[in-house]
């Protein structure tokens, strides 16, 4: 009879390993902080030259910036809109020329009148 574990490979002994590997690695895997949907917290994460993209509690905002203007897709929630306008004017001296909304959800178009003033 052929026997898949050996002796010191018997079922628990996988059992704890698994076990073993799953914490390991979730305990050292590195995860991003998620920011509240009420949050005033942003952050601003560089993605290319003219790129970035503004984390808030409400979704992620894509900023595109140019020689012509700002392309800003999504505008977060409202309790961090004054950090949004804020780091716009950091991204680019040019005010936003297109908002784009991809959904009407509040965490992501409760800031539209902020960014339009």
């Amino acid at each position: 009879m052929n026997r898949i574990f050996t002796p010191l490979m018997n079922r628990s002994s996988l059992i704890w390993i698994a076990v073993l590997i799953f914490f390991c690695s979730s305990t050292f895997a590195q995860r991003p902080q998620l920011l509240a949907p009420d949050s005033k917290d942003i952050v601003i994460i560089p993605v290319r030259e003219n790129l970035s993209m503004i984390a808030t509690g409400g979704g992620n905002i894509t900023v595109q910036t140019g020689e012509l203007g700002t392309i800003v897709v999504d505008s977060g929630n409202e309790e961090a809109s004054a950090q949004v306008v804020e780091a716009l004017s950091q991204l680019s001296d040019l005010p936003p020329s297109y908002l784009i909304n991809t959904t009407i959800l509040p965490g992501h178009i409760s800031g539209n009148g902020a960014i339009h003033e």
